[in-house]
């Protein structure tokens, strides 16, 4: 699984506020993310993903071994 805060680490250390300020969202929103990201909605898992330029999967923490199993 990539977290989101890594992710925003990795992004010039990025703050919660200046990623929800790219998205279009609130900065409360990014913090829950972060804590779960199962309480994204898709349009937002799709952003979030664009954004950082890594899958769906990555974010959700699927991985290949699981994608076989189901």
């Amino acid at each position: 699984m990539v977290n989101i805060a890594e992710l925003r680490a990795r992004h010039s250390k990025m703050t919660q506020s200046e990623l929800a300020k790219e998205l279009g969202t609130e900065q409360a929103n990014i913090s829950r993310w972060e804590q779960n990201p199962l309480s994204m909605n898709s349009k937002n898992l799709i952003k979030v993903a664009i954004y950082f330029n890594v899958s769906i999967d990555e974010l959700l923490g699927v991985n290949e071994k699981e994608k076989v199993l189901a």
